[in-house]
């Protein structure tokens, strides 16, 4: 066998080893579970998904690419299904490409690029300040976004409002980027044209209110619900940019009640007149759920926007009972109640 045979049996020889060796040495890239991630100006991020090697932070050759720029990623901890990477500091908006490689002592994997995988953007801005929590128009919209804000408001919404509950969050504009979207703000939508005009009102205490529609179909607005007291009147309303009384239901209040009840040792009770006329107590008892358990004097008077306490032994139960103030057989003023308070007061 003549030498340049042998030469060219070896360096056939020497490719075919070398592209066999390129072959065996790589191997499977990460895979990455995420479509992509947006950060605002986050010093460390999280890249979920598998292939990662446990502990072994070198083994991740990890770098950021935009355009013809690259900037080298520090891979602070690894497991097999997460790699937490460190940002470089002050890197401008953009998207960028994610490349990562796998490095051992002796094999590499294929290069993984994801483009425009990271997002660097603004931070979100502070959480809206609004100053209602319903509106009841498109008008009252404006007046709603055109409150002095940091920073311009975005509706979550598909292009109308829905009944009901709705969303507002606010972002701005950095260097030609939207920023993240702040954390949501809920208000309600209630027009008036699809609601009825009043509340209405299951209850004085606790407050619990609905607001019906046409449909019947009951919307729980109890926590956006106001209380408002004028002489015996007892106002539950809703309050809007443009209106305080918006869907307001009123309830005439007794003029007399029991505006404090001690059922624990020493017992007393406090009756109010909320009205501007006076009221003799003189045909008047106060009875527990079994009989009567005090009688008022023929002189006691309860004068207007004035209150009374009868301090006795009432024989109220700690566990519950039903207070009531009888005036000539009829009952005035009732009051049920099934718990005390830590400092022993009837909860009413």
């Amino acid at each position: 066998m003549s030498k340049l045979i042998k030469i060219s049996i070896c360096i056939i020889f020497s490719l075919l080893l070398t592209a066999a060796m390129k072959k065996i040495r790589r191997i499977p890239s990460p895979i990455i579970t995420q479509n992509s991630i947006a950060t605002a100006t986050d010093e460390y991020v999280t890249l979920k998904g598998s292939g990662f090697i446990r502990n072994y932070n070198k083994a991740h050759k990890i770098f950021l690419k935009k355009s013809k720029q690259k900037f080298k990623i520090k891979t602070i901890a690894s497991d097999k299904d997460a790699i937490a990477i460190k940002i470089p500091a002050k890197l401008a908006f953009g998207d960028y490409d994610l490349v990562l490689q796998l490095r051992t002592r002796f094999f590499k994997s294929k290069k993984k690029i994801l483009r425009n995988f990271i997002q660097i953007r603004p931070k979100a801005p502070a959480k809206p300040k609004l100053g209602y929590s319903v509106i009841k128009n498109s008008s009252e919209l404006l007046d709603l976004i055109n409150q002095n804000q940091e920073h311009e408001l975005v509706l979550e919404i598909n292009n109308e409002l829905n009944i009901g509950l709705n969303q507002v969050k606010s972002f701005y504009y950095q260097d030609g980027f939207k920023s993240l979207l702040s954390e949501a703000v809920d208000f309600y939508y209630l027009p008036e044209e699809k609601f009825s005009k009043a509340l209405i009102i299951n209850s004085q205490n606790p407050i619990f209110s609905l607001a019906q529609d046409h449909e019947n179909n009951n919307l729980d607005v109890s926590a956006i619900t106001h209380k408002t007291i004028q002489d015996q009147a007892l106002i539950y309303h809703l309050k809007t940019p443009s209106e305080n009384f918006y869907l307001a239901k009123e309830i005439l209040l007794p003029a007399i009640y029991f505006s404090e009840i001690h059922a624990a040792k020493p017992e007393h009770i406090i009756i109010n007149n909320r009205s501007n006329k006076s009221f003799a107590l003189s045909n008047c008892e106060i009875h527990d759920a079994i009989k009567k358990r005090f009688q008022f004097s023929d002189a006691q008077t309860l004068y207007p926007k004035t209150q009374i306490k009868i301090a006795e032994e009432l024989g109220l139960n700690d566990s519950g009972d039903t207070v009531s103030l009888i005036c000539a057989d009829s009952v005035v003023e009732e009051v049920k109640y099934t718990n005390l308070d830590n400092q022993g007061f009837a909860e009413i």
